[in-house]
């Protein structure tokens, strides 16, 4: 696994597209998870909501990888991904606002499609980009990134749920819109591969 660390670091395109996906992970999946529960208790009716709500989705997602397999990409790579992860981050904020189960759904439908697309588009770009010596080494750095940080991920919204259901969610889609900021302005190169 270190060889892939040595081999993604140098090569300043793949530290920034793992460094967005891990932020997006870290950022997103405890505020869906731990805070689209508390959202289905508070504001959407129940327990039988939060199971629509990830189904909303589930299903978004599904939506979001037979276009990125169907569709011909349009644009450069890089502002696709900083482009799904502002969606994720505007999506994010909207939940932590958001009144009824209609709006909720269209918001977590909306951030599937980009999540499966996003997940199709950086894989296959990452597969063709990586030398295949090293290929599999760099792709567990991806398992690491989408896996790995769940459990701290949902440690944070666990906590920023001692704030407020409105906290949590605005915190988890400030950050992220914080990571695309930072990585449109400082890192050029991440923008420019196609």
């Amino acid at each position: 696994m270190m060889e892939g660390v040595r081999y993604a670091w140098r090569d300043p395109v793949i530290r920034g597209m793992l460094l967005v996906l891990a932020a997006i992970n870290l950022a997103a999946i405890g505020p869906l998870v731990v805070g689209g529960a508390a959202l289905a208790e508070q504001r959407l009716g129940g327990t039988a909501a939060f199971g629509i709500f990830l189904s909303a989705f589930g299903g978004g997602s599904l939506i979001g990888v037979i276009l990125a397999g169907s569709v011909r990409r349009a644009g450069h790579r890089g502002l696709t991904v900083l482009g799904v992860a502002t969606v994720f981050g505007l999506g994010l904020v909207a939940l932590g606002f958001v009144p009824g189960l209609s709006l909720a759904l269209a918001v977590a439908a909306t951030m599937g499609v980009g999540s499966g697309y996003l997940g199709v588009v950086l894989v296959a770009w990452l597969q063709e980009r990586v030398e295949a010596g090293v290929r599999g080494r760099v792709m567990s750095l991806v398992v690491f990134a989408v896996v790995a940080l769940d459990p701290i991920s949902y440690a944070l919204a666990g906590a920023t749920m001692e704030l407020g259901l409105t906290v949590t969610f605005a915190s988890a889609g400030a950050f992220m819109l914080l990571i695309v900021v930072l990585f449109g302005v400082t890192r050029r190169k991440v923008l420019e591969f196609d």
